[in-house]
């Protein structure tokens, strides 16, 4: 094993050990019912992850993923308030049904070697998609502006992000830009 190939290896090890230690803090900080819906489910951590986000990050009004595509009924829609995604996000629980994996705060891009990818800062949770989509306000209060939830298939999604900016027909001086991306047949998101 080469040098490079090993300083890897530990690094997705670190990586992996401090997403448990951030999984406990996290449970332990969110509401009993967040923590109800989470702490008896499956995780998977680094160095799965990445291959996992590549299936559907990052999110455009174009498609979703590396390498980027356009799955059926794919939606997109930006919202400058927060009340105005959660609003768009009603019938949610109908998107898709079955296990599902559930990423709660962005990941971030990390280049080591030439090669890029996503490490976040918490597992992802195997849950019950409907009842995650269920649960979508009270997640979104412990998700840092970023919410993913795809069915494992990934035949079906809904992921929140955000980025500074400014919508020129819904102008909002925090200066966030929520982008919301679902797909599946041919449901969308509604205007909010």
């Amino acid at each position: 094993m080469d040098a490079a190939t090993r300083k890897r290896l530990i690094f997705e090890k670190a990586s992996a050990n401090a997403q448990r230690r951030e999984r406990e803090k996290f449970l332990q900080e969110v509401s009993p019912d967040v923590c109800d819906l989470l702490s008896a489910n499956e995780c998977i951590y680094t160095p799965e992850l990445d291959a996992l986000f590549r299936k559907f990050l990052p999110i455009t009004a174009a498609g979703i993923g590396t390498p980027q595509r356009r799955p059926s009924g794919y939606c997109f829609r930006e919202f400058a308030w927060e009340a105005k995604v959660l609003a768009s996000l009603h019938d949610a629980a109908e998107l898709g049904e079955g296990p599902a994996h559930l990423a709660i705060r962005p990941p971030h891009g990390v280049m080591f070697e030439d090669d890029g990818f996503f490490v976040p800062d918490l597992p992802v949770f195997v849950v019950e998609f409907r009842a995650a989509a269920r649960s979508l306000e009270k997640l979104w209060s412990s998700a840092r502006r970023f919410v993913a939830l795809v069915p494992v298939d990934a035949s079906a999604g809904l992921v929140i992000d955000n980025y500074i900016g400014y919508l020129p027909d819904d102008f909002n001086a925090s200066e966030i830009v929520y982008e919301v991306a679902c797909w599946r047949g041919d449901r969308g998101i509604t205007n909010g």
